[in-house]
This record gives structure tokens, sequence and C-alpha cells, in this order.
């Protein structure tokens, strides 16, 4: 007969085995893991660290390629860095402040990404706070030795050191862009809930830079159709080279492309363009000689009757991606017409300068600015108001 339930003998529970655990030594339990501050380090000083060797290499292939005394290598280094950072260069009593943007456009790309590397995945306010100090500490500390080495150089050769000001101020500007442009839209919005602010404004600033960007793309093709439409002119410059020459001005006119790029984008906007005392808008046309450099052939030598109607392209532009992607109401057209115009002023302004003995050359930075915000403000107003006739 087999136990019943309740007659069923009680087992004893059984005795728990002792785990063993691995010793591990007190100089592992004591060994931190990589500080913060360390990695943030590493990563910007590479993102500094690889265009100062490009630039060392550079510097050092002119020295060889001229037959110039190694004595100029240190001042040569400095000017090229100074030079991808758009801060002026001044040889021969020549001021030079209008330079190409496309290596700095490489050396934000760099920047830009190394941010994005390091918070793509998770950061702290205080990781966040010390990535953004090395972003901005590292290059301003290369500036201020570059420009310490040409004003040592400066004793000895015909060069002359920039403003500080200027040199720290678009130093500052450019990383300042790359910062901001490499934290990305996700880690915006963090902030934006942290601060208890709509995530709305992130996506409007968003919408701002993505309006900029489309009128870049514009005042490109733009500038293409006018050196199409004056290809006489890239005949006479083309011409009259030979050899170097002929190499050397493809690659200026191709490292100088973004910056006509700018410059049709604000022509577009209905800003002006400076050349010294002359300007360029879609309202008139004042120019002196300029230098045979095959981009200038695009701008046209006079204001015809028609030529405001080209500024109907930027309603035409802001409509087509302010349609789409628009959010929220009034607030948020606000916000994207701030971020435009911003964006506009701080490309505008990094995009110009002096050129030697013709003056300033580039944008006014400030129209430039203004003349974006009150069209993206005012196109972005003009759809909420469709929408909201549209929703009754």
């Amino acid at each position: 007969m087999s136990p019943s339930k309740n007659t069923r003998p009680t087992r004893r529970p059984r005795k728990p085995q002792a785990v063993p655990v691995r010793q591990v030594p007190q100089k592992e339990l004591q060994k931190p893991s990589a500080p913060a501050w360390k990695t943030y380090l590493i990563q910007m000083g590479v993102a500094n660290l690889i265009p100062l060797l490009l630039v060392i290499v550079l510097s050092t292939a002119t020295i060889l390629l001229f037959g110039l005394s190694v004595a100029k290598l240190p001042a040569t280094i400095a000017n090229f860095w100074l030079g991808i950072n758009l801060v002026p260069i001044i040889f021969q009593e020549n001021q030079v402040g209008f330079l190409p943007l496309l290596p700095a456009a490489a050396l934000f790309w760099i920047v830009s990404h190394q941010v994005y590397k390091a918070v793509k995945d998770r950061i702290s306010l205080i990781g966040l706070s010390i990535l953004a100090g090395y972003t901005l500490v590292i290059p301003l500390l290369i500036t201020g030795i570059a420009w310490a080495m040409i004003a040592d150089a400066a004793q000895v050769f015909p060069i002359a050191t920039p403003p500080i000001y200027m040199a720290f101020c678009n130093t500052f500007l450019l990383h300042t862009g790359a910062l901001i442009f490499g934290m990305r839209a996700r880690l915006w919005r963090a902030l934006a809930r942290r601060i208890d602010w709509p995530e709305d404004l992130v996506d409007a600033a968003r919408l701002g830079l993505h309006t900029t960007v489309a009128m870049l793309g514009a005042g490109a093709i733009l500038w293409l159709i006018g050196i199409a439409i004056n290809w006489q002119w890239q005949v006479q410059i083309f011409q009259q080279l030979t050899g170097f020459g002929y190499a050397a001005t493809w690659v200026l006119s191709l490292l100088y492309a973004p910056n006509f790029a700018v410059s049709g984008a604000a022509y577009l906007l209905g800003g002006e363009i400076r050349f010294s005392y002359a300007s360029l808008s879609v309202f008139s046309a004042q120019f002196l000689n300029l230098p045979p450099i095959p981009a200038f052939g695009a701008l046209p030598q006079t204001a015809p009757l028609w030529i405001p109607v080209l500024v109907l392209i930027t309603p035409l532009v802001g409509v087509a991606v302010l349609y789409k992607k628009r959010r929220g109401g009034w607030r948020e057209a606000v916000v994207a017409g701030v971020s435009a115009g911003l964006v506009m002023a701080w490309i505008s302004w990094l995009s110009s300068g002096n050129l030697a003995q013709i003056g300033q050359v580039g944008p006014t930075f400030w129209l430039a600015g203004i003349l974006a915000a009150i069209w993206v403000t005012g196109l972005g107003l003009a759809l909420v108001g469709v929408d909201k006739v549209r929703n009754r």
C-alpha cells in the first residue's frame, strides 16, 4: 500500500552547496575603467591631429616643390593651419581672408564625426561638457601656437600675424558649428526634454538647417549656369595658361566652389555680394576688374530688367522643403526661420574676407542671415495659415 499524501515522509531540504568564488587580485579590484575625460581627449585629439599631420605634409611638400628654405617650414605649417580654419593670412602686406571653404569643410566633417562617435550611444551632461570643452579648447590652443610661430617668423620673413581676435573667432566658429552638428538630433531632443522644452523646436531648427542647405544647392546650380553662359570668359583664361598654371587654376576653382555656392545662395535671397567697393545683387551690378579665376566668369556684368525674377527661386525652394517636413504652428515657423538665419550668417561670414588688393570679397553676412530668417519665417507662417484655413 502506497503511502498517502499525509503519511508520505517529509524530505529534508538539501543543504546548499557553496559556490566557489574566483579569487580576484586586489590590484584588479582597484583598477578603474578609462575615465570619460581620457576617452574624449583621445577622440578630439585625433580629430585635430589628422588635419595637423596633413598640414605638415602639405607644408613640407610646398617647401620642397618650390625650393624654399627649410627655415620657412614652421611659418608655412602655421599659415596652413590658420588657412584651413579660415583665419586670414598676411604675406608681403597683402591680407588674404577670402579662403577656400573646401578644406575647412573637410576639417568640419572630421570634427563633427568624432563628436558623433562620442555621443551616439550614451553620454552624461558632465561628459558632454568635457567633450565640448575639448572640441573647442584643443583647436584654439593649436591656433594660438600657430599665431605665436608666425609672430616669431615675422621678424625674419615678409609675413605678419593676423588680428588675434580674428584667429580665435574664426577657429571658434568653425569648431562650434562642428560640435553642434555632430551632436545630432537625438541628443538635442534629449537636452530639450531635460530642460522641459518641446522636442518640436529641435525639429524646427533642423528644418531651418535643411532649408539653408537647399538654398546652398540652388546657389551652386545658379553659379554653374552662369559659368556655362559666360563660357567665353573661361576660354580666354585657359588659353593664357599652360602647365602648372593650368592645373593650379583648376585646383583653386575646386577649392573655392563652396564659397561661390554660398554667394549664389545669398544672391538668390536678395542679398549683396561685395567686391571691394563694387557689389552685385539681383537689383544692381557694379564691378571692378576681377582676377582671372574661371568661377568669376559666372558673374553678370550688368543687371537686366528680368534679373529680379531670380529671387522667386527662394520661395520655391523654401516651400519644397517646408511643405512636407513642417510641424507645429507659428512658434516652430519662427524657430525654423531663426535657425536658417543663423546658419546662413555663420557660413557667409566664414566664406567671405579680404582678397589682397581687391578688398572685401563675398556676401554681406548679416544681410544674408536676416534675409534667410525673413524668408523661412514668412514661408513657414504662410503654410501654417494655409493649414488652418484648410482644416476649418
